[in-house]
């Protein structure tokens, strides 16, 4: 028994591609990797949190072409209330700053907790105080990597989820 490294799904032993996303298999290598594993729960896992659903088919040419500046703005930090208040009937420039607002109050709140938390066992063992700064830094790292993958989906005209935050709806 074999499964998807992509997808995760079960797969006869003599798949040479996935029936559920197409991903291409390698049928003569009997062990784990050529694009199968025997751990379909970590690519599930994986899968699931990386998930960045495209809904780009939804919105109106006109309106993606005229607000991907307010889109591309939604992602830049406290810029987010730009397109917000500028573009409030665009749907393209709504979806893109629902994500950009999700992640700008994620952030802040994660990095709220990040110092609170240094802070109070930095005072207990100085040790754990540098390792909840490197916990923020590492943090940050990941908001800047996910504002670097909404910029780039809004600038090429694109309406996708950005993974772990993008189901979570704000504005509407």
């Amino acid at each position: 028994m074999k499964f998807c490294s992509k997808c995760g799904t079960q797969l006869a032993d003599d798949a040479r591609f996935c029936t559920n996303c197409g991903a291409q298999t390698n049928a003569a290598d009997a062990g784990a990797g050529a694009g199968y594993h025997t751990n379909p729960g970590a690519a599930n896992a994986t899968a699931n949190v990386m998930h960045m659903e495209d809904h780009t088919a939804e919105y109106d040419m006109a309106d993606i072409r005229q607000n991907k500046v307010m889109a591309v703005l939604s992602y830049i930090g406290i810029l987010v209330l730009i397109p917000i208040f500028a573009a409030p009937h665009s749907r393209y420039a709504r979806f893109h700053a629902n994500q950009g607002l999700v992640l700008f109050l994620g952030e802040i709140a994660a990095m709220i907790v990040v110092a609170i938390l240094g802070a109070i066992a930095g005072a207990i063992f100085f040790l754990f105080g540098i390792l909840f700064t490197l916990l923020g830094f590492f943090l940050s790292i990941a908001f800047i990597i996910l504002s670097i993958m909404g910029i780039v989906n809004a600038a090429t005209d694109k309406a996708k989820e950005l993974p772990i935050i993008g189901k979570i709806k704000i504005l509407h």
